[in-house]
Formats: C-alpha cells, structure tokens, sequence
C-alpha cells in the first residue's frame, strides 16, 4: 500500500497516501478548503473535459439506496497543477467520511485522464 497501481491502461493513485482526513470537526455549516496538487494539468483537464467545479456542484454519494448531497459549492480555483476549492457542509453523516468519498471519485476521474494526484488536504474555512 502507499503506491500507485496499474491497471495496464491506467494508474490510480493510492487513496490512503493521497487523502489526509481533516483535523477538525465538520458539522452543519462547517465550511472546508480542499488543496489538491497534482502532477499533470487541471487547468488542460477542465477545459476539455466535464470541469472540476462541475463535479463538486454536482457531486452526491449513494446511502440506504438514495442519493445524499452533503455539501453545497461555494468556490473553486484552478491553479495549473492543482486547484483550491470552498465547500459548506448541508448535512454531516457520523457514518460516512464524505470527503474521502469525493476524494476517491476525483482521484478516479483525474486518473483516467492521466492526471497523478500528489496530495489532498482539507482544511477549514
């Protein structure tokens, strides 16, 4: 574990490497700052493909066979090599760490698209 894997036609980062859970409480109304560095183009990924920040505004999660959406979008920038993002907790399940899911469904996308996420780090706004 701590390494990326391959697949043959892709390499997918490590989610526990990658992810730094926040040190923190999140509750109703908390909002977090998520920093993610990669090591290829967000900016070129956003342009051509469906954006970050269209993930984020639409981003949910399947519990108990429904579609939860924890957070609203706030703001997002781009930064070439990585973006910054505000996010405002709606509802905070005690179960679920939502962030690490969101996590995982970014390092996917990025992924695929040849793009290696270096680091993700939450922090609070």
């Amino acid at each position: 574990m701590g390494h990326p894997f391959e697949t043959g036609e892709f390499t997918f980062d490590d989610l526990e490497t990658v992810y730094q859970p926040p040190d923190f409480p999140i509750k109703k109304g908390t909002n977090v700052q998520i920093i993610v560095k990669t090591l290829g183009s967000v900016e070129e990924y956003d342009q051509k493909r469906v954006s970050t920040d269209t993930i984020l505004k639409i981003w949910s999660y399947m519990a108990n066979e429904r579609r939860v959406k924890p957070f609203k979008f706030v703001n997002y920038e781009c930064f070439g090599n990585g973006f910054q993002a505000i996010i405002q907790f709606v509802r905070k399940s005690k179960e679920v760490d939502e962030l690490k899911l969101l996590c995982k469904d970014i390092l996917d996308v990025y992924n695929i698209n040849g793009i290696q996420v270096l680091y993700w780090r939450n922090q609070k706004s």
